[in-house]
């Protein structure tokens, strides 16, 4: 079975400093292999996804941040998902994460804010 992600959830908010969530895969990933393009932001606002840390030495979880845009202010649904050109790779036999396999119901992480606030 392929390596997908296990869940994401929100983490930390600062609507004035962003969103943070955590990000769990089912296997160790290669943390090199991500960067902020692997992500896209869902929802209605204009916040953009802005880092990616690894949580620690644990290469199974990281930490995306999305900030800017209309985040203070905006009142709706935002969340991040696993963008089409995602090139998340597994530590074990180096393949990619894709898109396609991931189950609808944990491929995104959403919280709902009103007037930037969860």
């Amino acid at each position: 079975m392929p390596a997908v992600i296990n869940r994401i959830s929100l983490r930390d908010s600062d609507p004035t400093g962003g969103l943070e969530f955590r990000v769990i895969f089912t296997e160790p990933v290669d943390i090199s292999s991500i960067d902020i393009n692997d992500f896209v932001v869902v929802g209605g606002s204009s916040t953009t996804v802005t880092s990616i840390q690894p949580v620690n030495a644990d290469t199974d979880r990281i930490d995306v941040r999305v900030s800017g845009g209309d985040l203070d202010s905006f009142t709706g649904d935002v969340g991040i998902f696993l963008s089409d050109a995602a090139t998340i790779t597994t530590l074990s036999d180096s393949t990619n994460i894709n898109i396609n396999d991931l189950p609808q119901a944990v491929n995104f992480g959403v919280v709902r804010l009103v007037n930037g606030a969860p």
